[in-house]
């Protein structure tokens, strides 16, 4: 089997495209939440961009932007005011 097949079919609470990155060593450049922050990051080497890290968290919910994962996660939260600190734009 492939590493899709593999991701897909795996354990349940791995988030296939985190299982497909760690596999390949790859990042996925989805988004995903750091409650702690209060912001979501997107999943690529740290230093490559403003909004980078590197996600740990294998059942970590990934969103294809910065506004999905703000709106989906922190919907408590000021929408610009989440989107802007997310992608470190004023």
């Amino acid at each position: 089997a492939g590493v899709e097949e593999c991701c897909l079919e795996g354990l349940p609470f791995v988030n296939p495209s985190y299982c497909r990155a760690k596999t390949m060593g790859i990042v996925s450049r989805k988004w995903f939440v750091d409650y702690d922050e209060g912001l979501c990051h997107q999943d690529c080497e740290v230093g490559t961009g403003p909004s980078c890290a590197i996600n740990t968290d294998p059942a970590v919910t990934y969103y294809d932007s910065p506004e999905e994962c703000c709106a989906s996660k922190l919907g408590f939260q000021n929408q610009p005011k989440c989107h802007a600190d997310s992608t470190g734009t004023l």
